[in-house]
């Protein structure tokens, strides 16, 4: 079944009749009805012909009536329809529904967002308690969206943006700036009231470091405490160390997110393994992160 969201955002300011919306979108009109609303004063400009949806009638007042006329090129093929009010009434997205929608199945939090080009606020993560503003990309083209992503240049204020389908160079560029992308396409599935899913990022977690100033900070430390040391030269054992004492203090949170996820599965088969172990990482004071590069869905042979 053809996906939504990059239709939809692509024909964001269209004001068509409610047949044209059927025509263009198939079988996935039922999916995305809940997000057209009518026009209250406006009507269509055109009406596709019954006989050939690919020709748009020219709709005109006829009395209480409206006629939709053929062009000039299909007069002799195609003839007048008499239509009313509810035919002809433009019907247009409404982006208020669809971002109710999204942020209902990414649990975000509604707030005030700065405007900005191309790009539709959706609301505010609150994960890991860092509040960040969610945005979805409306540039239908990779170059729009790389275009789009000029002003996202903060990431204590913009957390992530989505995207209707997979654009590369803009998600690298985000990724550059600390900034989480989501692919929609991969992470949404269609149901007849809106969508359903998860977000399959921790955007809390994608601030990326200054490399280079942390490099050159680490330098003046050693070479402080231990002049003329060549980096880990003279701390390497004890920075090994470190390391393995820290990894043995998560071994015990690993197995008792473990046990959570069992037991959780037990008690409810029908939840997905990603909301588990989401559950599972708030209950072992755990990242999400760490839990989700430890333990996989196929560690479970029962799942």
């Amino acid at each position: 079944m053809e996906f939504p969201v990059r239709k939809l955002l692509k024909y964001s300011e269209s004001f068509e009749p409610l047949v044209w919306w059927e025509n263009l979108f198939g079988r996935s009109f039922p999916s995305i009805q809940p997000f057209l609303t009518p026009s209250e004063d406006r009507r269509a400009e055109f009406y596709p012909s019954p006989e050939r949806p690919s020709v748009q009638l020219t709709v005109r007042e006829s009395g209480r009536k409206y006629r939709a006329v053929p062009p000039e090129e299909h007069e002799d093929e195609l003839d007048d329809i008499i239509l009313d009010w509810e035919d002809v009434q433009a019907h247009h997205l409404d982006c208020d529904r669809l971002r109710k929608s999204i942020r209902k199945t990414f649990r975000l939090k509604p707030a005030a967002g700065r405007k900005r080009d191309n790009l539709l606020y959706i609301g505010r993560c609150e994960c890991n308690r860092d509040f960040r503003h969610v945005y979805a990309c409306l540039a239908v083209s990779s170059h729009g969206s790389l275009q789009a992503m000029e002003e996202c240049t903060d990431p204590k204020k913009v957390g992530c943006v989505l995207f209707p389908t997979h654009r590369t160079k803009a998600a690298d560029l985000l990724k550059t700036r600390g900034i989480a992308s989501v692919d929609l396409r991969e992470c949404l599935s269609q149901t007849p009231s809106g969508f359903a899913g998860e977000c399959p990022v921790n955007c809390a977690s994608c601030f990326l470091p200054d490399t280079g100033q942390l490099i050159s900070r680490l330098d003046t430390i050693e070479k402080t405490v231990l002049p003329d040391a060549a980096r880990g030269s003279k701390t390497k054992k004890s920075a090994s160390a470190g390391g393995k004492a820290r990894a043995d203090g998560y071994l015990e949170k690993y197995e008792e997110a473990k046990r959570f996820i069992l037991k959780c599965h037990h008690d409810n088969p029908f939840i997905s393994f990603t909301e588990v172990r989401r559950k599972a990482a708030q209950h072992a004071s755990i990242s999400e992160r760490a839990l989700k590069n430890h333990l996989k869905k196929s560690d479970f042979s029962d799942w």
